[in-house]
């Protein structure tokens, strides 16, 4: 059983093409997941604003709920809400029943909060097991993975932070991020810096949309950094992990 515990568990994405491990060509995709967070997370969207970026926030249910006003805003500015359970508990050995009962839960309370209909999906830790496949076949609802975990809730200098970030970073990467807990001041801090990596790659931070995920248009067609294109025709859509 201990390949289910990898992170992220790249071969569920071989029996499901609703599991996603990386996006489309066309740009690299910054993700925070945990949030939001009354200490951190508008100090997030002040930073990702003044660096002309959309990103995607994976919220936990429960913390929507306390802070609906918090999630409202990172819809306001354009970001991609998505959801990453209710109270981050692992999914790994967890049924269908159950796993389909935390997504909805979670969904509800974005909406309420909202009125985003959030159709991305995270699962927490990155664990999902049988059950958890069976809820992605039956809701619908993309499970989006990662390619780059530079393990930013871990006690890190901000430099090495980025480097572990945009180092080894190509077109289509998903980016683990996290808006909330021990390690958010220091990506607080790296954000920018990583942000002037990727773009001195030739690189564009963009966020994540259900269309372009199922259903992913030729490079240079997708939103750039910009929130007024980056509104889908839908209504908008985070211990670590």
């Amino acid at each position: 059983m201990s390949f289910l515990n990898e992170h992220p568990p790249r071969w569920a994405a071989k029996f499901s093409e609703w599991i996603v491990v990386r996006g489309p060509a066309g740009g690299v995709y910054l993700t925070f997941d945990d949030g939001p967070d009354p200490d951190t997370t508008l100090r997030f969207l002040d930073q990702l604003a003044s660096l002309d970026c959309l990103a995607t926030f994976f919220m936990l249910g429960e913390k929507v709920a306390k802070h609906p006003s918090l999630a409202r805003r990172v819809a306001e500015t354009g970001h991609t809400i998505g959801i990453h359970g209710y109270t981050h508990e692992s999914w790994l050995l967890k049924s269908s029943e159950w796993v389909g009962k935390e997504i909805e839960r979670t969904r509800s309370a974005i909406f309420d909060a909202t009125g985003v209909n959030a159709t991305l999906c995270r699962p927490p830790y990155g664990r999902i097991g049988p059950g958890a496949l069976k809820s992605v076949r039956e809701l619908g609802l993309p499970f989006i993975l990662w390619t780059i975990c530079p393990d930013d809730w871990k006690p890190t200098p901000p430099a090495d932070l980025v480097l572990r970030a945009t180092e080894k970073t190509h077109d289509g990467d998903i980016i683990l991020l996290h808006d909330s807990g021990r390690g958010a001041e220091t990506t607080l801090a790296a954000l920018p810096y990583i942000v002037s990596a990727l773009r001195d790659k030739g690189l564009k931070p963009i966020s994540l949309f259900t269309t372009v995920i199922l259903n992913p248009s030729p490079p240079g067609t997708q939103s750039n950094c910009h929130p007024s294109s980056a509104m889908g025709e839908e209504s908008r859509s985070g211990g670590a992990l």
